[in-house]
């Protein structure tokens, strides 16, 4: 370990905190001790435990860690302290045979020719997924293993304290911990690979998961896993439909300086006005986000997407001409109107 890394911690590199930066990637070879000089060339960029970056190569390290203390390979110890006990007989490794009784699955998409989910994505194991993924399940499986997460067969109380506290970004050991829509606890994460993406959720309060597990990589799971929650917790809508003279005034296109379109449509059979927002026009796979146009308690106009913890508040101009600060999570956007029409006759040429 260089001198300048010691000061990492396991519980930083769990949280993606240890002050590497996200771009070091290093050699993933089969050699570990080039690969940890490689990973960490450069040490931290801030002190350990105080900024989340994430940071994969941080899991690789810690998949090794676990192998030396184990004194077993990595996914052996997996098998026998987390598979076998919690009853996942359908879930293995990339690079296994599948499991007896089961289907194996092809995944498409974006980010490469189309693979077998028990082929490796980047030709092999080892260093460079091991740690990071290369696990294959299904949603039984991961409905085992949040039961097991409940109760202390697989990690007592106070281990678990420790693997569920937020540290910087929300983000705790392997997961993230946030507000679920209806207030509760939600532990979550998400992620995608060739071929492949998920979205896991699981919400102690309740006893209750969301597994979504697609054979696309470009599949919008974690919209989908929105979908569901607000369904799973029917949080309380935060707003009443707008009127006709705020429908009136909302409904139409728009486009903001990136070229993402907001089209804003009447609500039918006593339904609230809708919304949709599409991420990338030019690409049909490519996520959309839906839902209500509300009128909140004190008046202001909320975009409301069942699921996402936070309601998105909305400006308009006097004019009618613009939207602005609208406000997904972290993004700021101002959309202005425009011809949708002339657009689409613009994209066929």
């Amino acid at each position: 370990m260089p001198k300048d890394c010691k000061q990492i911690t396991v519980l930083d590199l769990l949280r993606h905190e240890s002050g590497i930066p996200g771009t070091n990637y290093g050699d993933t070879s089969k050699d570990l001790k080039t690969a940890v000089r490689t990973m960490l060339a450069g040490g931290p960029q801030h002190d350990p435990g105080t900024k989340f970056e994430y940071w994969n190569q941080g899991y690789i390290l810690l998949s090794e860690i676990v192998a030396k203390a184990a004194r077993k390979p990595f996914t052996d110890f997996l098998r026998k302290e987390i598979f076998d006990p919690c009853g996942m007989s359908g879930t293995c490794f990339t690079g296994d045979s599948k499991p007896k009784g089961f289907v194996e699955s092809t995944g498409s998409g974006e980010l490469g020719p189309s693979r077998s989910c028990l082929e490796h994505p980047y030709g092999r194991m080892e260093l460079v997924y091991q740690g990071t993924g290369g696990i294959v399940s299904n949603v039984i499986d991961m409905w085992k293993f949040h039961k097991a997460l409940l109760g202390d067969d697989l990690l007592k109380d106070d281990f678990k304290e420790l693997m569920l506290e937020p540290g910087d970004a929300s983000q705790a050991c392997g997961w993230f911990v946030r507000s679920a829509t209806n207030g509760d606890t939600k532990r979550y994460n998400s992620g995608k690979v060739r071929g492949f993406c998920s979205d896991f959720r699981c919400f102690p309060e309740t006893d209750s998961c969301v597994v979504v597990l697609a054979n696309r990589d470009d599949a919008p799971s974690s919209m989908v896993a929105n979908v569901i929650e607000g369904i799973l917790l029917q949080p309380e809508v935060p707003g009443v439909s707008l009127d006709k003279a705020a429908e009136k005034k909302l409904v139409g296109e728009y486009q903001d300086s990136k070229g993402r379109i907001l089209v804003v449509s009447k609500g039918e059979a006593g339904k609230p006005t809708r919304y949709m927002i599409y991420w990338q026009p030019k690409n049909p796979s490519a996520p959309i986000s839906r839902g209500s146009v509300l009128k909140g308690k004190d008046g202001q106009t909320i975009f409301y997407q069942p699921g996402d913890p936070g309601v998105v508040e909305l400006t308009q101009g006097d004019s009618g001409e613009k939207i602005e600060s609208v406000e997904f999570k972290e993004l700021k956007i101002t959309f202005e109107r425009f011809d949708i029409r002339a657009w689409s006759q613009r994209q066929k040429k």
